[in-house]
């Protein structure tokens, strides 16, 4: 009867190890991606310079066009603008 109680109280400590150890990983995870998302969010917010020659896109309105930078190096800085 004790090795029967002895084994369900190991048991009981190995499972309880494993779930600890699996609920860190995937916490790790979970944190990692949210870190990553804040960043992509606060990078996307804020504004960067285009660079490069423009061309005029035309739009879905017909007769109007907006200005595209191609961004490319070694031009000066570029503005785009909406439909015009």
């Amino acid at each position: 009867m004790k090795k029967k109680i002895h084994f369900a109280i190991f048991a009981a400590i190995m499972i309880a190890a494993i779930a600890a150890v699996t609920a860190k990983s995937t916490s790790t995870q979970e944190t990692s991606d949210l870190v990553v998302a804040s960043i992509e969010a606060v990078a996307q917010s804020e504004s960067a310079n285009n660079y490069g020659p423009s061309y005029d896109k035309p739009c879905a309105q017909e007769g109007y066009t907006k200005k595209l930078c191609r961004c490319l190096p070694g031009y000066p800085v570029c503005t785009e603008t909406d439909c015009f």
